[in-house]
């Protein structure tokens, strides 16, 4: 993967953790909040972290 592609995927995925956070804070009470935040987290740091979050 070239530098500028994970850059964008980087982006992609902490755009998408901050809406989701907005989204959450907005309504932490709300059926699978928690779920969905722990979702973008995962995904955001599996973009960031390719090696530590495939178990190696």
């Amino acid at each position: 993967m070239s530098e500028q592609q994970h850059s964008t995927e980087a982006a992609q995925a902490y755009e998408s953790l901050r809406q989701t956070l907005v989204e959450v804070a907005a309504d932490p009470w709300a059926p699978g909040a928690d779920e969905r935040l722990s979702s973008a987290a995962y995904a955001a740091n599996a973009v960031m972290y390719p090696k530590s979050s495939n178990g190696s």
